[in-house]
């Protein structure tokens, strides 16, 4: 599995975690690939970034102001 940024038909981009295994279809070898989007994934992420270092931001004051 990895993650890469897709374009989608219209030209945007997004995230999206790429799984490729090899397998036998009759006699022949080929890959399966299977994408899926995991741009909403992305962004809570992000988001959770965002939060915990106002969290560590709003802590230190508190702290500077108790202390």
């Amino acid at each position: 599995d990895f993650e890469v940024i897709l374009k989608r038909r219209d030209g945007t981009p997004y995230h999206a975690s790429l799984t490729v295994a090899p397998f036998t279809l009759g006699t022949k070898d080929t890959l399966l690939t299977v994408v899926q989007d995991i741009s909403e994934h992305k962004r809570m992420e992000e988001r959770i970034k965002h939060l915990n270092q106002l969290l560590h931001r709003h802590r230190y004051i508190w702290k500077e102001k108790n202390h």
